[in-house]
């Protein structure tokens, strides 16, 4: 006696080990309307190797009860649709891998622009006040002395005023430098341990639901913003040290 047959549509995969969901259109004559209609039945189905993909055109067979509600499983794939779609969703998450760097870098040179921009005003303020040194001044540029006074809050322009200043700017940008590198690091082996990083974000308010529905880039960012509001106790708190 020959098995079941049925052809239908993989609806649903991968929420179950070896299990698929396939959607069969059956037709039939309606009597009251006079009409073909359609009705539609859905079948937990077996699929050894886990290989139909949703989407997939598949021939299902009868087989012996697998579990309470499993009685059928995977005879032939008659079309791979499913395979193409799963190829699709990859292309499209390396795209958004790629924008995401892309930004990143963009941000990064923006930022090093930004940082260029305020070396450049403050070495063009030390050039003027150098080739006004040992002038008589004219009321144009004894106004611009005076403000640059007010800017840099200072009193006198002495040489080795100007050194201090120049090298106390500097030795800022080495310190924000490796604070940045020191929280850089920190945060890459927080992200990498899914317990520590769910610990973290449960110190911000978040449920372990929310957490779970998060994605890596939206947890990343709300970890650093709470890296650099957080005191030192909680740091330690959490065994976390920059």
């Amino acid at each position: 006696m020959a098995r079941q047959n049925f052809v239908g549509y993989v609806i649903s995969q991968g929420k179950m080990d070896k299990t698929i969901k396939v959607r069969v259109l059956q037709k039939y004559y309606d009597a009251k309307v006079h009409k073909d209609l359609f009705k539609r039945k859905d079948f937990l189905v077996h699929d050894e190797g886990n290989i139909c993909k949703e989407g997939d055109l598949v021939r299902i067979e009868a087989t012996r009860p697998l579990s309470s509600r499993k009685f059928f499983a995977v005879a032939e794939i008659k079309r791979n649709i499913g395979q193409q779609f799963a190829k699709y969703a990859e292309e499209a998450k390396q795209r958004v891998s790629e924008e995401e760097q892309l930004k990143t870098r963009e941000f990064l040179e923006r930022t090093q622009l930004k940082d260029n921009d305020q070396q450049l005003v403050f070495l063009g303020d030390l050039r003027t006040v150098a080739s006004l040194k040992g002038k008589e001044l004219t009321p144009e540029e004894q106004e611009t002395v005076s403000n640059l006074k007010k800017k840099y809050m200072i009193q006198t322009w002495d040489d080795q005023q100007l050194f201090q200043m120049e090298f106390e700017r500097l030795e800022e940008k080495v310190q924000d430098l490796l604070q940045d590198y020191k929280l850089t690091q920190t945060l890459q082996s927080i992200i990498a341990s899914p317990d520590k990083s769910a610990e973290v974000l449960q110190r911000t308010g978040l449920s372990g639901e929310e957490i779970e529905k998060m994605r890596r880039n939206v947890r990343k960012n709300i970890i650093r913003k709470f890296l650099k509001k957080a005191d030192d106790a909680t740091l330690l708190q959490l065994g976390i040290q920059l």
